[in-house]
């Protein structure tokens, strides 16, 4: 089995949070922290445009 990137696994944190059976308030906010070595190895800007 291969390794996983950063960007790989925050977008299955993400995924799982949305397929998640558990219910959440209407406005909810999610906060991931980001640890300062690793994000420099995030691309956010193409986590977003994923989003749109």
């Amino acid at each position: 089995m291969g390794d996983i990137n950063e960007n790989e696994l925050l977008r299955i944190m993400i995924w799982t949070f949305k397929v998640s059976k558990i219910k959440f308030e209407y406005p909810a906010d999610l906060s991931i922290i980001i640890h300062p070595d690793k994000i420099d190895k995030i691309d956010i800007f193409s986590l977003k445009e994923e989003e749109e």
